[in-house]
C-alpha cells in the first residue's frame, strides 16, 4: 500500500510496521464500535480486541492514532483521530461522552 521496501535496519522496519498497523486499524475499527467496546470493557485492550474481532496489536495501533485532550474548565474531553499539525489537522474530531 505504501510502497515500503523491506529493511534490515530495525527502526525503519518498526516504523513501516507501525504505519501498516495504524492503516489497518483505521479500516477495521469504526470509532462508534471502539467507543462502545472501551466503555463495556473499562478500557481493557484484550477484551476490546475480542469484542471487535481484531488482534490486540490492531487495538493498540488504533489507540496510538487517538489524541485525547481535556481543556481545563471545559467538558467534555475531545478526541482527535489522526492528529497532525495545522488548523483542522485531524481525520476526525469527536467529543468524548461522560461515563455513567
Amino acid at each position: 500500500m505504501f510502497g515500503h521496501v523491506p529493511s534490515r535496519f530495525g527502526p525503519v522496519a518498526a516504523k513501516q510496521e507501525r504505519v501498516a498497523e495504524e492503516w489497518a486499524a483505521l479500516r477495521l475499527i469504526r470509532h462508534e464500535d471502539y467507543r462502545r467496546a472501551e466503555e463495556l470493557h473499562e478500557g481493557h485492550p484484550g477484551a476490546i480486541a475480542h469484542e471487535l474481532g481484531v488482534v490486540l496489536s490492531i487495538v493498540e495501533a488504533y489507540r496510538a492514532v487517538l489524541l485525547r485532550i481535556q481543556v481545563e474548565g471545559e467538558s467534555p474531553d475531545v478526541v482527535y483521530v489522526r492528529p497532525r499539525l495545522g488548523a483542522g489537522g485531524w481525520t476526525e474530531r469527536l467529543e468524548a461522552r461522560e461515563s455513567a
